[in-house]
């Protein structure tokens, strides 16, 4: 729920690319930058920022060496930093359950029957795509790419290197990510917003029985039961 891809690709499927005359005036302007400020949203600037310090010397600057007592220059930047990451998940989670009790009505005037009838029809039909998708497509897709990798020699054998097949397996056959509510949120769409997380609940719910079954299967297949 965190990847450059996510929150870039994703949201603009997600969002689309809707805006008001004064944004439009301004991105026939600014084409180019309205584009980079499409895709290059806060989170994924944070993950390339991460990744830059990471991978360079500036990683020295920031980041505390375990062997060491020493602490960096700019710790007190990198420590602020962590304690805004992990204030971050608690925060989605109170986002995404006010977004359930929106979904569910709560507070909220009754819509009208013919809006509730296409809801729910919608509702199931999406609900049937994205659970086969997730839970039987995305895992024999990934099983598929594992093993045209293991043809060309990209990758180790499932008996050789248990644990990476088991892994890229786990992340093909998870729910979606709960930051599309969040990101809903933060595009100022509340009924939207409402309507994702109560679908989120019902994968979720959905995802129980088919990840027990795929792990089981998988933990098997790979020797690591």
């Amino acid at each position: 729920g965190w990847s450059p891809f996510f929150w870039s690709y994703g949201r603009s499927a997600l969002l689309g690319n809707e805006m008001d005359s004064n944004d439009e005036s301004i991105e026939s302007k600014k084409p180019i930058v309205g584009q980079l400020k499409s895709v290059a949203s806060p989170p994924v600037v944070g993950v390339l920022v991460g990744i830059l310090v990471a991978v360079t010397p500036l990683c020295k600057l920031f980041v505390p060496d375990v062997l060491s007592e020493r602490k960096p220059l700019l710790s007190p930047a990198y420590n602020t930093v962590v304690n805004f990451g992990r204030a971050a998940p608690p925060t989605s989670l109170l986002v995404m359950t006010s977004s359930l009790a929106i979904g569910a009505g709560i507070g909220q005037e009754k819509n009208l029957k013919k809006e509730a009838k296409e809801s729910d029809v919608g509702f199931f039909v999406q609900w049937i795509f994205v659970s086969l998708s997730r839970f039987l497509l995305s895992p024999v897709v990934m099983l598929g790419l594992l093993r045209l990798a293991e043809k060309y020699d990209l990758v180790e054998s499932s008996s050789t290197n248990p644990m990476l097949w088991f892994v890229m397996v786990l992340q093909a056959c998870m729910p979606p990510a709960q930051n599309l509510v969040l990101m809903l949120n933060v595009a100022d769409k509340p009924e939207k917003a409402g309507q994702m997380a109560k679908f989120l609940f019902a994968i979720y719910a959905t995802s129980m029985v088919p990840i027990i079954a795929i792990l089981t299967v998988a933990l098997s297949r790979f020797g690591l039961a």
